[in-house]
């Protein structure tokens, strides 16, 4: 006898099953169990793998893939010079930046309002790197393009949550003051404030709170002047592949030296997607218990099947069978339960991810994100449909092996 012989005969069993009494039942629990746990386990890790990755296009749009500061005095480097260390295929763009905080006030409705701001000073250009950022500028004022060409851009963009704050509006054109507290230095060596107003002229919407509600945007000559001692600059550099943003970083440390700070954005952010990850990991042991708790009323399943075949598994033990025969019946009996669970709940999970990708759910304003994010990976499914069929199949081994301990004349005897 082969192990096909062993698959027909546990394939017989299965479909008879209907013929005992609560059998039926108890296998169609077994079987929504594992298929309950599988699923949650797709859709629920698709979920957290999609909010994983939105925050990581909408961290690095907004910022880069490397930044490189200015600690100190030193040769001097721009564009061209970071270029001449890297080559063109790996570099995709290159800007310059200037930044510092301030304080930014409004006298709007005969009262002042003011919010720490952190000042950027850009290019027009360079607001054309910012991806997975929603830009708005008056009817009336300069559009998108009208602003790239225009050197500086004249007057201030601020985060869509400020505007509250500070209760102003691009469409009135309002004046905004930033003051930087530490700017200059006075006859007597102490530190003094520099104020500054700009006319407000556009605003934005990244997503993130800690952007929208902290970050101002003006030209690179506007931001030298307010922030004066205060500045830190340095430049933005975007690659043609994220994933290659280490050994780039590595490369320009070794090229710049130590009077310049090299980061990336997986150091920059680094203790907010260790969080992430750990939460998924914590989240998949969470839900491999639901799978293993499932896969325990297998045991319940094999005992009565093994209980109600007795007679049968004695007559072939007598005829010839081995144990190891006899043992392969009945593991595949919980390999057939296994997989149809894991497959089924395989099968309903990626349809709700893909249902939910394709009408995504609109969530509240509080979140980082617009809608539900879904990203759902072939292989990931597979895995767990793997996981399930497997602790399916380990379940199954205790309540086998004490069946087949039985002699088969002592059942025949009394059947």
């Amino acid at each position: 006898m082969n192990m096909n012989t062993a698959f027909w005969i546990s394939g017989r069993y299965f479909r008879s099953m209907r013929r005992q009494r609560f059998l039926p039942l108890l296998s169609i629990v077994s079987i929504g169990g594992i298929a309950l746990g599988v699923l949650a386990l797709v859709t629920v890790l698709s979920i957290m793998r999609g909010f994983t990755h939105e925050l990581e296009k909408k961290l690095m749009g907004f910022n880069s893939h490397i930044t490189v500061i200015k600690k100190k005095e030193s040769t001097k480097v721009n564009e061209e010079f970071i270029r001449a260390i890297l080559s063109d295929k790996v570099v995709k763009d290159i800007t310059p930046f200037v930044e510092g905080e301030a304080i930014a006030q409004s006298k709007t409705l005969k009262e002042t309002s003011t919010v720490g701001v952190k000042v950027r000073g850009v290019s027009p250009k360079a607001l054309r790197t910012i991806k997975g950022v929603e830009f708005y500028f008056p009817q009336d004022s300069l559009s998108f393009d009208e602003l790239e060409v225009s050197k500086p851009f004249p007057g201030i963009i601020i985060g869509s949550e400020i505007l509250a704050d500070l209760t102003v509006h691009p469409d009135f054109r309002d004046r905004i003051e930033l003051i930087a507290p530490l700017a200059e230095v006075s006859p007597t060596g102490e530190l003094m404030p520099v104020m500054r107003s700009y006319t407000l002229i556009g605003a934005f919407r990244c997503g993130i709170y800690d952007y929208d509600s902290k970050t101002v945007f003006v030209s690179i000559r506007e931001a030298s002047r307010l922030l004066g001692q205060q500045t830190v600059s340095g430049f933005h550099i975007n690659l043609t592949d994220s994933s290659d943003s280490q050994r780039i970083t590595n490369i320009l440390r070794a090229s710049l030296g130590d009077s310049w700070t090299v980061e990336n954005w997986e150091t920059q952010n680094k203790k907010l997607f260790a969080a992430l990850k750990l939460e998924r990991y914590a989240m998949s042991a969470i839900l491999l218990l639901i799978v293993l708790v499932a896969s325990f009323s297998i045991v319940g399943v094999i005992m009565m099947i093994i209980s109600s075949k007795r007679k049968d598994t004695a007559i072939l033990r007598a005829m010839g069978m081995n144990k190891k025969f006899s043992k392969s019946i009945f593991l595949y009996y919980g390999f057939l339960i296994g997989t149809i669970g894991s497959v089924i709940g395989g099968l309903l999970g990626t349809v709700i991810c893909k249902l939910l990708a394709h009408y995504p759910i609109r969530l509240p304003t509080s979140y980082y994100l617009d809608t539900l994010p879904v990203d759902w990976s072939a292989g990931s499914t597979f895995f767990f449909i793997i996981c399930g069929i497997v602790l399916s199949i380990l379940a199954s081994l205790y309540p086998v092996g004490q069946a087949t301990t039985e002699a088969p004349v002592k059942v025949l005897r009394y059947e």
